[in-house]
């Protein structure tokens, strides 16, 4: 025979599950996130993926510059060395490329 609290966590257990199948008959999930069945593509998500799209071109495109500029410098043979700065900005440079790709 079981005891009242076995019984009480049972029932609260079938009741968690029976919500997470209402749950999930009404939303579709994807990469572990929940979208609703009536999600739609609007003008305010197409303006997040337009800017979104312009700054990661200007992003790349611009440390690309920066990342060509500094590898030159460091060729030309009136500058023999580096100092801290210029390692620092190719680093910097280095690690937004990562980012953005």
């Amino acid at each position: 025979m079981k005891n009242p609290e076995d019984m009480e966590l049972e029932e609260n257990m079938t009741q968690s599950v029976e919500k997470l199948h209402e749950m999930n008959e009404s939303s579709t999930i994807l990469n572990g996130t929940s979208l609703d069945s009536d999600f739609e593509f609007n003008h305010r998500l197409l303006l997040n993926v337009i800017a979104y799209s312009i700054m990661f071109i200007v992003g790349t495109i611009g440390n690309t510059v920066v990342f060509v500029a500094a590898k030159r410098q460091h060729k030309s043979p009136e500058n023999h060395g580096r100092t801290n700065v210029h390692m620092m900005v190719l680093h910097l440079t280095i690690a937004d490329l990562v980012k953005y790709i």
